[in-house]
């Protein structure tokens, strides 16, 4: 449950940075990004999983960086 409720707050908080990114501040572009919004839950929810498993953060943060890192190449 934690894992989903901070996987709803980080996509939730990823917004108002996608808006200032696209120089659209609208609610219409809260309705566009909908599938960005899922992607940013699936993935942080992975990421969170993957680190309770693990017990280490770095798994993690290294997997972000190179996901970050693939959408700025791609």
């Amino acid at each position: 449950m934690v894992f989903i409720l901070g996987a709803i707050f980080f996509s939730f908080m990823h917004i108002p940075f996608q808006m200032f990114v696209h120089d659209n501040v609208s609610i219409s572009y809260v309705i566009q990004a909908i599938p960005n919004l899922i992607e940013t839950f699936i993935s942080h929810f992975i990421f969170c999983f993957i680190a309770y498993k693990s017990k280490d953060i770095t798994i993690p943060i290294a997997l972000h960086y190179a996901y970050n890192f693939l959408g700025v190449i791609v």
